[in-house]
């Protein structure tokens, strides 16, 4: 997370210097950090961590809107960050969102990750499907796209 700091106050500064900089440079600029402030409430996390967590979330959102390509991923950390939070609800709607906007841009890769952590959180998103269903869809999915999805396997078995 240190390494990560660092690299992110470099961009913020670049960032903050340059007269304009284009949506699409600042999106991975706000998923970086989000991506940080994530891993930060690893630990213990206090009221100043999550409020950063969520200012993350909100620019990471913003700048998304912007930024078709990001749009999937931003939500599916959103929903990880209402996890985290013991926000269940919230995050199951934020899911739900990551996976159609998946769907209709054709995120495939983000598309296998959104369902894959409805099976694992064991979430219900109120589309009739099963966390089975939703395991399968992603290792469908893992499988085409030929990705890893060796913890599928674990997965497999709990959701059985």
């Amino acid at each position: 997370v240190e390494g990560a700091t660092r690299t992110l106050q470099t961009a913020g500064e670049v960032v903050e210097r340059a007269p304009i900089v284009p949506p699409w440079h600042l999106s991975g600029y706000a998923v970086g950090r989000l991506l940080r402030d994530l891993a930060a409430l690893d630990g213990d996390a206090d009221a100043e961590a999550t409020q950063r967590a969520r200012r993350s979330a909100r620019a990471a959102r913003r700048i998304a809107a912007k930024v078709a390509v990001q749009r999937g991923e931003v939500e599916r950390l959103v929903a990880h960050l209402h996890w985290r939070l013991g926000e269940t609800a919230d995050a199951a709607r934020t899911l739900a969102d990551a996976i159609a906007t998946c769907e209709r841009l054709g995120a495939r890769p983000e598309l296998a990750r959104a369902h894959l952590d409805v099976a694992n959180w064991g979430l219900d998103l109120g589309d009739g499907r099963t966390t089975a269903d939703h395991l399968a869809r992603a290792r469908e999915l893992f499988e085409t796209l030929g990705l890893p999805w060796g913890q599928l396997d674990s997965l497999a078995r709990r959701a059985a």
